[in-house]
């Protein structure tokens, strides 16, 4: 499948918590399903390899949705080492349990963990904006 550039692409980032996949298929397929142009959907998927499942939650993926869509990207969130090792900084000062999962903080790194084209934004001309009098 070719696209005409990445500019076109509509990015979107999920992350999912290790046992949640059924529900990451069916906000993947809710998108796909109720956008007016699916093919212009590029998916940033974020997993916690700690599990296992990246590879299988992979294939899964594209078996149900590469040909509806631009593209499913993957990402280990653990590939991420400016994640890994802020987190086990944070991991070694908090002690309760809800700060044990690295998907609480994967979506502070979205930056490290995808790196997308950025369409600069327009520089407008403020001279001629005319103000009202």
């Amino acid at each position: 499948m070719t696209h005409a550039t990445d500019q076109d692409a509509t990015n979107v980032l999920l992350l999912c918590d290790d046992g949640m996949s059924a529900g990451l298929f069916a906000t993947m397929n809710s998108v796909i399903s109720n956008c007016a142009t699916p093919l212009s959907l590029h998916f940033y998927i974020g997993l916690d390899a700690a599990s296992g499942s990246v590879e299988a939650v992979a294939y899964t993926l594209s078996s149900l949705f590469k040909s509806s869509v631009r593209d499913i990207t993957v990402v280990d969130v653990r590939s991420v080492t400016r994640l890994v090792v802020w987190y086990d900084e944070v991991s070694k000062l908090l002690t309760a349990q809800r700060t044990a999962n690295i998907m609480n903080y994967a979506r502070f790194f979205v930056a490290d963990m995808v790196r997308c084209e950025i369409v600069p934004p327009r520089r407008v001309d403020r001279t001629s904006i005319q103000h009202p009098a």
